[in-house]
């Protein structure tokens, strides 16, 4: 089963179901709609829930809209995403 891991910070979000959507740059997990993946919490690598994968895409982000942030995080402008993406990785 493929494994997503996720920061403290997002575990209660996504279990309360507030969060229920996530970016990933360089997918090296062939992620694909319909697959069955784990939930981890990156730092205890403790397995906190399951779930389905109901769409995945791929997009940049100049040409990411309103509609892609849906269910995550939300940002001012674009370039404050470029920021946080560039802190995350």
């Amino acid at each position: 089963m493929k494994r997503i891991k996720f920061r403290a910070s997002n575990v209660p979000l996504i279990l309360a179901g507030t969060k229920t959507a996530t970016w990933r740059m360089k997918d090296d997990k062939d992620l694909t709609t319909g697959d069955e993946v784990v939930f981890t919490h990156s730092d205890t690598l403790h397995d906190f829930a399951y779930a389905l994968l109901t769409k995945v895409y791929t997009t940049s982000i100049r040409n990411f809209t309103e509609a892609d942030a849906e269910g995550n995080l939300e940002f001012p402008s674009k370039d404050e995403m470029l920021a946080w993406f560039q802190k995350q990785y």
